[in-house]
């Protein structure tokens, strides 16, 4: 019966089409069959495929078809092949994305295998959501990072100076002062990442440099007025800084 239906059968041109269509789609051979309602094993399926002169290139062949299969937020929808590819296996999963409905992300199919990639980049934002501040892994206190907070701790360390505040305190001072420096009302703010150093420009000063870094005794002030002010009191500072000014408007 079987060999009889494969020598009997027509197909237009309609059908042809399709099975090759679905065959470059990486549809296996079976699910073709049970798709056009055959009832032929698939050695003879392609006997009849010769029959009707319907050329498929079984190098197409995809290997670890995952249509339709779910990583993350991504559902394969299909597999493609890039016929400018000249790699080994040039096969590529278009992908619909659950999280922003994006049904048509083109994805490694090797990457989406080994988790590398979960959505079509739309999920971003949550990563950066969740770092800084907001991380488990996060050791500093709001917007100032626990590494800055060391090296301040430290440097009090190597001047032999008191230090008897903590971050909290440190924080609340700065939002105490509006987030701007102490001395010239300039507005300050804490380095993005302990990679990004330039960024930050609040600093840390002792009011009265002969003092520790205790409550009272500090305050934030813009990095490089504190370079300047160094180990001076603060109202020689100030008057130096009126005499400069003054000068300069003459």
């Amino acid at each position: 019966m079987k060999i009889a239906l494969y020598k009997t059968l027509n197909l237009c041109e309609k059908q042809k089409k399709e099975i090759v269509e679905l065959y470059n789609s990486g549809i296996s051979i079976t699910t073709i069959i049970k798709t056009l309602g055959f009832n032929i094993t698939d050695k003879y399926f392609y006997y009849f495929l010769k029959k009707h002169n319907i050329l498929i290139n079984r190098k197409n062949k995809i290997k670890n078809n995952i249509t339709g299969k779910r990583f993350g937020y991504l559902t394969v929808l299909r597999m493609e092949r890039n016929e400018k590819s000249t790699k080994g296996n040039p096969w590529r999963a278009i992908c619909q994305c659950d999280k922003c409905g994006n049904q048509n992300f083109n994805a490694n199919k090797y990457a989406l295998l080994k988790g590398k990639t979960t959505s079509c980049g739309c999920n971003t934002y949550n990563h950066t959501k969740n770092t800084g501040k907001n991380s488990k892994s996060y050791k500093g206190y709001e917007e100032l990072d626990g590494t800055y907070w060391g090296k301040i701790i430290k440097r009090a360390e190597d001047i032999g100076q008191l230090f008897n505040i903590d971050i909290k305190y440190a924080w609340d001072l700065y939002i105490k002062q509006n987030r701007k420096c102490s001395l010239s009302g300039l507005p300050i703010v804490f380095r993005k990442s302990s990679k990004d150093r330039s960024s930050g420009t609040a600093s840390l000063d002792r009011i009265d440099s002969k003092k520790g870094y205790v409550e009272g005794n500090v305050q934030w002030i813009h990095k490089h007025i504190n370079i300047m002010k160094n180990a001076y009191s603060q109202e020689y500072f100030i008057s130096l800084c009126k005499i400069i000014g003054e000068h300069n408007d003459e």
